[in-house]
């Protein structure tokens, strides 16, 4: 059978641009029929397999098995299907003999999980010096070889890049850099253009509701949705660490170094809550756009309390209350980097 060619030259290498990443559970790869599979895919063994190695002559792959071996559960390999033979897999990754390719015969993709190499992760980047980029074509995942384009970044400028396969240079994609259809490439095989930007992290405990149901006191937080409370020369601020107790459905009782406070409050606009978060629908003509998490703590804090069900989306703002206690840090999730960006300093004005 014949070998498709593999494209090792720095431009034409294999780019996924905008691939969301695949779930890493085998039962949600795209089929063995599936096109997805014409390209070469990073992967990892979810059970162990036979391997079978073939020399290849004019390349078209021998009928005679030269080794056979097993290759464990976890192992880190590149596969992809060979030519339109939707049973037989080419194996990148293990040692083989000159002139000869492992292959593996399997009628399903259940034997495998998509693996992404932090190598080849999205970064989010300022670039630390002028660099000149070039525009091609994409045809079926394919960078071409022939330039479309050339445009340069200022130095100074934050953009997204990928780690292109062998060692072909950086995808190049953000608002600063110029609208294409196709791949803009800066083919430097070096990093120290860049200056990675901090990516925070989502880590957060959870509780079923974070209204307090319990007459006795349990711990819970001043709520982020009001301003601070002066009360015998305490200073209460939101999300500051309370015991809280429900003494009836319209009043609240808390404990703060000590002291007891008895206070109105319902469950629609409680005094204290079992959360140190406050959550709200941000909404533009009508629509919402996002939720804004008001915290006491930056994202990446697990001291972060949530009501359970909360998972980070597209849009979302989350603004940490800084010790001036008048103006916050915000973030914004970005899902390519399954994190939170530092955004700006918000500082609400009078009139807000």
């Amino acid at each position: 059978m014949k070998l498709k060619k593999t494209i090792v030259s720095l431009l034409a290498a294999v780019v996924v641009l905008a691939t969301p990443a695949v779930a890493a559970n085998a039962k949600a790869l795209p089929n063995k029929n599936s096109n997805y599979w014409s390209q070469s895919r990073s992967i990892k063994t979810t059970r162990s397999i036979t391997a079978y190695e073939h020399s290849v002559s004019n390349n078209t792959l021998s009928n005679t098995v030269l080794k056979k071996k097993t290759i464990k559960k976890g192992t880190t390999l590149t596969v992809s299907r060979i030519n339109n033979n939707h049973k037989e897999w080419l194996l990148s990754g293990i040692k083989s003999s000159n002139g000869a390719v492992w292959i593996t015969k399997q009628n399903t993709t259940s034997w495998m999980k998509i693996y992404v190499d932090p190598a080849f992760s999205t970064r989010f980047v300022k670039t630390t010096k002028d660099i000149k980029i070039v525009a091609h074509k994409v045809v079926n995942n394919v960078i071409q070889s022939k330039v479309a384009k050339k445009a340069t970044i200022q130095k100074g400028a934050t953009i997204y890049t990928r780690k292109l396969a062998n060692n072909g240079g950086w995808i190049i994609f953000g608002n600063n850099v110029p609208n294409y259809k196709g791949a803009w490439v800066y083919t430097s095989t070096k990093s120290n253009w860049m200056d990675v930007q901090k990516v925070f992290s989502t880590k957060f405990s959870t509780v079923s509701s974070a209204n307090p149901t319990s007459s006795g006191y349990v711990d819970g937080y001043f709520s982020l949705a009001l301003g601070s409370y002066n009360a015998g020369g305490n200073t209460i601020y939101p999300g500051d660490s309370v015991k809280v107790a429900k003494t009836s459905d319209s009043s609240l009782s808390i404990i703060v170094n000590g002291s007891t406070y008895n206070f109105n409050s319902n469950d629609s606009n409680p005094t204290a809550t079992l959360t140190n978060t406050y959550l709200q629908n941000v909404t533009k003509d009508g629509k919402t756009t996002g939720r804004m998490i008001v915290a006491k703590y930056a994202p990446n804090d697990s001291r972060n309390v949530l009501v359970k069900g909360f998972q980070p989306a597209q849009g979302d703002e989350w603004l940490t209350i800084r010790s001036d206690h008048q103006s916050y840090n915000v973030y914004v999730y970005v899902p390519m980097l399954n994190g939170w960006l530092f955004s700006n300093v918000y500082t609400p004005s009078n009139n807000q």
